[in-house]
């Protein structure tokens, strides 16, 4: 992501250069052909045409996605009954939760995918 003005190249022909003048806060881009005015082109409908001009493999890479690592904690709770089946006897309860750890958004083709094992804690006793 850019954060300040710049000016890219994308290729060179007989009448010129093509440019193409890029402003962050703008919505618009600008393309230049040697040392022409420009012509503005909004964003978006940049965007469109290159998303549209892409195969399928590179159009789901370009998918925006928000990905969320979750961890998921396992615990065994003891529980002394009063009252029930037997009076005195132990009821072992499994509990289990998942909790977001990390929240990556970024391009589709972009996210790392990996799989970590569930971390596990010591039953209390």
């Amino acid at each position: 992501m850019l954060l300040e003005k710049k000016t890219i190249e994308l290729g060179r022909g007989k009448e010129g250069t093509v440019l193409i003048d890029i402003d962050p806060k703008s919505d618009e881009v600008v393309f230049r052909v040697g040392d022409s005015g420009g012509i503005p082109v909004k964003k978006v409908d940049l965007w469109s045409v290159c998303f549209t001009i892409a195969d399928q493999k590179t159009q789901m890479d370009l998918i925006p996605v928000k990905q969320t690592e979750m961890v998921t904690y396992r615990r065994i709770h003891n529980v002394k009954l009063k009252k029930g089946l037997r009076e005195g006897e132990i009821l072992r309860v499994a509990c289990e939760i998942s909790v977001p750890e990390v929240i990556h958004e970024n391009l589709a083709g972009n996210i790392i995918k990996r799989k970590e094992k569930p971390k596990i804690l010591s039953p209390s006793g």
